[in-house]
């Protein structure tokens, strides 16, 4: 009962509306008057049980897919179990999870639908068709723990040189908490700065289709005003991954592999990108 009402005073917020006022207002001379909102902690509470939620349903869907796919790969009964029940499961699934937990707000729907079903999604396509990476199919432990990884596994053994999940250390997790904080901040005051200007810093005085839709698209502020968006993309990835990795050291303990290193701005190619994460 007690936890029943815990869970009804979490999820009560639906996170639709940002109903906050500023907890503290300054004022900076010619710049305007500027306002500090406290967190909405609601948010991350209701991502983490909805995050450990969807992750153990996959789980267990996982065995199925290990048992029925996986060991009978090449037959007809794996291609029928594949397509048949689990392909249709993911495509389903998300939306009945949203509907049951009753998810309103487009960040989390986002990532309790999009995130972690789709790459169920293909991870069941790569295994009818023998993909998986060879630690994955030794063990049904290891296959699960393949299928509900968002991020990349560490699974090269530097001493023997041989694949198993690397076991992580408590102390392993810091460095990804440290930078999700960080980017949490960064991310804080950015969309605040972005939104003061309706997310278009840069006017576009071309913004219309009596210019031609051309110019419209490739005037210098508009471009401007795309990689600023493109910037908030690559802050809310960054963020993203090291919650992500940060929960799979902490729920999973298992060392992860960092996914990308400021492709924005450091790579020129996607080949330079995954020769300098992998050598």
């Amino acid at each position: 009962m007690m936890l029943q009402e815990l869970l009804s005073s979490i999820y009560d917020d639906k996170l639709v509306y940002d109903n906050r006022e500023p907890c503290y207002i300054f004022e900076l001379p010619g710049l305007g008057t500027y306002g500090v909102m406290a967190p909405v902690i609601t948010i991350w509470l209701q991502l983490l049980i909805d995050t450990i939620a969807v992750t153990m349903l996959v789980a267990g869907f996982s065995i199925l897919v290990y048992e029925f796919i996986l060991k009978r790969r090449g037959t007809s009964t794996s291609y029928l179990f594949g397509w048949g029940v689990m392909i249709p499961f993911c495509v389903l699934a998300p939306r009945a999870c949203l509907d049951f937990l009753d998810i309103r707000n487009g960040f989390l729907a986002f990532l309790v639908g999009g995130m972690l079903p789709v790459l169920f999604f293909f991870r069941c396509i790569e295994t009818m068709y023998g993909f998986n990476p060879e630690w994955a199919t030794k063990s049904v432990g290891n296959f699960v723990l393949h299928m509900v990884s968002c991020q990349e596994i560490d699974v090269i053994d530097k001493k023997t040189d041989k694949e198993r999940p690397m076991k992580a250390e408590v102390r392993e997790v810091l460095p990804h908490l440290k930078e999700f904080f960080f980017y949490l901040i960064l991310i804080g005051i950015y969309e605040s700065w972005l939104s003061a200007y309706d997310h278009r810093p840069f006017d576009n005085e071309f913004n219309n289709f009596d210019q031609g839709l051309w110019w419209m698209i490739l005037s210098p502020r508009q471009l401007l005003n795309n990689f600023c968006m493109g910037i908030m993309f690559l802050l809310t990835l960054l963020l993203c991954s090291n919650a992500l990795s940060a929960l799979t050291v902490i729920f999973l303990g298992v060392q992860v592999i960092p996914n990308m290193n400021n492709p924005l701005l450091s790579s020129s190619s996607v080949r330079m990108q995954y020769i300098s994460l992998y050598g």
